[in-house]
């Protein structure tokens, strides 16, 4: 949630994990966590699943990788 992810349309991506759970009933196998600056501001949005950092997240992205990442 650090700024520059935010101006990137973070704020997004947090809206659309949110519907993406719930639409899904993963409500209590999925935790999501808002951090601060990561460093990687020209690579941002950034996503971090299960200790694998996505860069450049935008919503067509976003399912696909919440529904693999599920899986594992």
């Amino acid at each position: 949630m650090g700024s520059s992810c935010f101006a990137r349309g973070n704020n997004l991506t947090v809206i659309n994990i949110q519907q993406i759970i719930k639409e899904r009933n993963w409500e209590f196998c999925v935790v999501v966590k808002g951090v601060l600056c990561q460093g990687l501001c020209k690579q941002g949005p950034t996503l971090k699943v299960n200790g694998i950092t996505y860069n450049h997240i935008d919503t067509a992205s976003l399912v696909d990788i919440i529904e693999e990442e599920v899986k594992r």
